[in-house]
């Protein structure tokens, strides 16, 4: 994860779900001298233990950790609970999105939206990690992001239950 920040010179990550490696992330900007993560969180005990963290390791230049709480929201693959969050309130385009959230409890390919939410955010070349790719509904949620996405390609799998996918220009 560290690496592909740093390696795509990221100015701005995006994170489904928040904790530890919400720091890690901040710490690789901060190493890059530039650049914000904006992490969306549902619970209100992990937001603020996050930002406890970060604000620990004087890391608050780096890092936005949001409150955002499931709600319904609608894509063209079906209603789903998703983090209530307006991407056009973010500064820039996502360079990095990873997708580590919300939990598979919430429902079955609880993560989709996450590219047809944030889709028209995303900035040429941005790369998306994914979490948990060895899980079924992770599978079919990446198949399901490269039918519906055609600049979508898968990049590697750096890890048994990680995998990069890059949105060509």
């Amino acid at each position: 994860m560290v690496d592909l920040i740093e390696s795509a010179e990221a100015q701005l990550v995006v994170e489904c779900g928040s904790g530890t490696s919400t720091l890690w992330i901040a710490y690789a900007l901060r190493e890059l001298g530039h650049g914000k993560v904006v992490a969306l969180e549902h619970l209100p005990e992990y937001a603020m233990r996050t930002q406890a963290v970060i604000d620990d390791h004087g890391l608050g230049w780096f890092a936005d950790v949001r409150l955002a709480p499931l709600r319904k929201r609608s894509t063209d693959r079906g209603d789903y609970l998703w983090y209530d969050f307006e991407p056009r309130s973010l500064h820039a385009a996502i360079d990095v999105l990873l997708v580590d959230g919300p939990p598979q409890d919430t429902g079955r390919h609880a993560r989709y939206p996450a590219l047809p939410l944030l889709r028209d955010r995303l900035a040429p070349g941005a790369r998306i990690l994914c979490d948990d790719t060895n899980r079924r509904d992770e599978k079919e949620m990446i198949d399901y992001w490269l039918e519906d996405e055609p600049r979508l390609a898968r990049q590697s799998s750096p890890a048994p239950d990680l995998e990069v996918l890059m949105l060509r220009a």
